[in-house]
């Protein structure tokens, strides 16, 4: 006899472990974090200000949270980070941070959009 996960179609299968893949690893940052990785990825290439606006919270709160997701801890740089960010100073105005999306956040973003079924638009 099988069991209800094995009887369901290889591909539904496969679409449910990624949910659950997806879930996890938000589940495992706060809820201040997800919010900071959506803005990114509904807004890529914006300056720190501009999120730290969109999610409602102080430059220095989104400042850490935007480090966090990205290389390194920012609490301690000898920890990894998620790795999902990538920042670096704007060339016309080296005093602003532009946050873009590394190609494992990229990726990230494409599955969480196909989790919800957002077509490619670029919403996540």
């Amino acid at each position: 006899m099988q069991s209800a996960t094995q009887s369901i179609a290889p591909d539904i299968r496969s679409a449910l472990s990624g949910i659950y893949n997806v879930l996890h690893l938000f589940e495992t940052m706060p809820t201040s974090y997800s919010r900071a990785f959506l803005a990114v990825a509904k807004h890529e290439g914006e300056c720190v200000d501009f999120y730290a606006r969109v999610c409602g919270c102080s430059n220095g709160a989104i400042s850490k949270r935007l480090n966090d997701l990205g290389e390194l801890n920012s609490r301690d740089r000898s920890k990894p980070g998620y790795g999902l960010l990538e920042s670096k100073p704007d060339q016309m105005d080296r005093r602003f941070t532009i946050v873009r999306l590394s190609p494992k956040g990229k990726a990230f973003a494409e599955r969480i959009a196909r989790m919800v079924g957002a077509t490619g638009s670029g919403e996540a």
